[in-house]
Parts: structure tokens; sequence; C-alpha cells
């Protein structure tokens, strides 16, 4: 209870009093809430200079229905001293005023701060902190292009539906047209014949009218007002290209991490191609690096790859580790045979890497049984 907050409410469940008058008492009596110095113009700004940095952040939020500008310390981490400034609305003038009160070597030691995309984010941060570099919050340059983006999408589709509409409306056209041409036809060839023509016709079927239309495919099978479709990646739907972002840079970190882990015996020949997370799990896959003596030799051709091999790992943070392999299948055009390059990626015994096999030997003792997953 002394480490972390806790309100009122919960004091008064604990001690079974009640809350609102412990909070009530608390806030008049045994607070300095009524001796705060701030405490004329709280509700309007709030000043703490001794908690300026070198790094600091400023963006506008919503508290209780009202926009206040807040301007933290980035290396408090969102902790204790965090909070440099906070102002009701988002007027330049209204801010700077509150800022400008700060002292001029203070504000002359802001190194850099961190925003959004807002104009008035930006002359507020140029005026009050002359010295420091702005930074704009990678998050917010992504929305917008994900934005501009997304408007593009959404125009291309529109002139894909529409030509999409054209051609079923002149394929509907065509089609009435063959019936047209098929009564008169019929009419002319039963003034003609009579009831001899029925027993002689020839040619193929017609089309009927209900003959369904079918758009034209790109290269990849898909229609113009598919191809403008959210985007799809991996078996996943993202909705927006920040969405695609996040997961890729939190891809890119399993990726890293995978990097590190490996021994370098399987990052000289295979390369990570992907990383799977689940609750209990996670899978590196692994594919076989193409040596440049095979694609420099034109007698040395690819064949793909042969079936992935799954190699258990150690224990990550209690997650399982599998490791996906797939070697390449060659083909050796001089000597009229496939062959496959072998690696020892397993030790005798066990099912792990040579020096992962060594390393939980050292740990764990000489027994086979007493590692895990052996």
């Amino acid at each position: 209870m002394d480490n972390e907050t806790i309100t009122a409410r919960q004091i008064g469940y604990t001690y079974m009093i009640n809350g609102a008058t412990f909070a009530k008492r608390y806030k008049d009596a045994l607070s300095d809430f009524e001796t705060w110095e701030q405490k004329k113009h709280a509700s309007e700004w709030i000043l703490l200079p001794q908690n300026i940095g070198t790094e600091h952040g400023i963006d506008e939020t919503s508290l209780q229905g009202e926009l206040y500008t807040i301007v933290h310390n980035k290396e408090a981490h969102g902790r204790k001293g965090a909070i440099v400034a906070v102002v009701k609305g988002t007027n330049p003038a209204d801010v700077l005023r509150v800022l400008m009160q700060l002292p001029e070597d203070k504000r002359e030691m802001v190194e850099s701060i961190t925003m959004d995309l807002s104009d008035c984010m930006r002359a507020i941060a140029r005026e009050a902190f002359p010295k420091a570099t702005v930074i704009r919050d990678c998050f917010h340059v992504v929305k917008r292009g994900g934005e501009g983006c997304e408007e593009i999408r959404l125009h291309l589709k529109r002139e894909a539906v529409k030509e999409l509409n054209r051609q079923k409306a002149e394929w509907r056209k065509y089609l009435e047209g063959l019936a047209a041409q098929r009564k008169s036809y019929r009419k002319r060839m039963k003034e003609k014949h009579g009831k001899k023509w029925k027993k002689s016709r020839r040619g193929r079927k017609p089309k009927r009218l209900n003959t369904r239309f079918e758009p034209p495919r790109l290269a990849n099978a898909e229609t113009l007002v598919e191809a403008a479709h959210p985007i799809y990646l991996g078996g996943k739907l993202f909705d927006s290209i920040e969405n695609l972002y996040l997961c890729a840079m939190n891809n890119q970190g399993l990726l890293a991490l995978a990097q590190l882990i490996l021994p370098s015996e399987i990052l000289t020949n295979f390369e990570v191609v992907r990383v799977e997370e689940e609750a209990s799990l996670i899978r590196i896959y692994l594919d076989e690096s193409v040596k440049v003596e095979y694609k420099e030799n034109p007698e040395i051709e690819s064949k793909g790859f042969c079936e992935a091999v799954t190699i258990r790992d150690f224990p990550i943070r209690d997650k399982g580790v599998d490791l996906i392999v797939r070697r390449r299948k060659w083909y050796d055009k001089q000597n009229n045979r496939y062959f496959s390059d072998s690696y020892e990626l397993k030790a005798e015994g066990t099912r792990y890497s040579k020096e992962f096999a060594a390393f939980l030997k050292g740990v764990y003792g000489d027994d086979s049984y007493d590692l895990p997953f052996a």
C-alpha cells in the first residue's frame, strides 16, 4: 500500500469508512491543498519548473470534457516529476503566457521536444523553447501518410466501381442485342421455311440474357475493385497503413530478437524469414541461404525447398521455441542428380543444436533426462 497509488474509495472499503467523506477530509485538513501556492489558478494552469529537463514532449488531451495542453519531461517516463505544465485550452497565446513564466535558463536547456503535426504545438515550442529541436512523432507521420494512401485507395476504388458498372451495362446491352438478333432471325426463318425450320437448326447454343458477367482480371487474378480493397498481408487484414506499420515494427523486433538468440552456426547458413508468436510458443522460420558458388555456377539449378524440419529449442520466458528449418534442393545438370547440403543442426541424443546442447549440458549436468524438451 505504501508503494502503490490507491483511491479514497479503496481505503474506505478496506477500513469500512465512507470513502467520499475521507477524501473531503484529506483534501481540506490532511493535505497541503489549502496552502498550495498554485491553488488559485489550478483550474486554469499549473506550472512546475523543478521538473524541467532536456527532453520534453507536448500534446493536448481531454480531461472531463475540456482540452488541456500538457508539457512533460520524457526522462521521467510518465512517473513522478513528469509534468512540467498543464494549461487549459490549446490557444498558443494562452499556453505561451504560462510557459514564459519559466526561467529563461531553464527554457534554453531543453534540447528536444516531441509533438504531433499540429501547427499550434510547433508555434508554442518554437517560442517557449528556442534552442530545442522539434521532433515529429513517427506514429503521426505514418498516420498522415496512411490517410493520404487511404484517400488515393478510395478514389481508385470509386473509379474501378464506375468502370465495372459501365462494363456490366455494356454486357447487358450486348446480350439484349443478341436476343433481338435471334428473335429477328427466327422470325425470318419461320416465314421462309415454316414448320420445317425447327428441324434444320444448326450452330452453337446462343447466350442467354442471364449469362453471368465476368469482369477482366489482373495478373494476380484480382479484379480492379478487389485490388483496391484494404491490405492483406500474411493472412491478416490491415484497415490502415499505420496498423500495418505498427505490425511491421513489432515483427522487426521479433526478427531482431530471433537473430540474437540463434547460434552463429545456423545464422551462417540460414536466414530468418518470419517469426510467429502465440500464447505459449514462438515459431522461428529459417530458410537456407543461397551459396555464392551455386549462384555463379550455370550447371547448378535451384529446385525449391525440401520438406521443413522442426527443431525444439530452449524456452524463452516460459514460452517454447520451435525452429522450422527448410533446406534448399539443387539439381546438378552435369551429373544428372538432385542433392541438398547437409548441416548438423541437431546434436546426438537431443533435439537441440550443438551449441544449445553444450550450453544446457554445462548448466543441467551430463544426464540427458535433465535437459528440458530432450
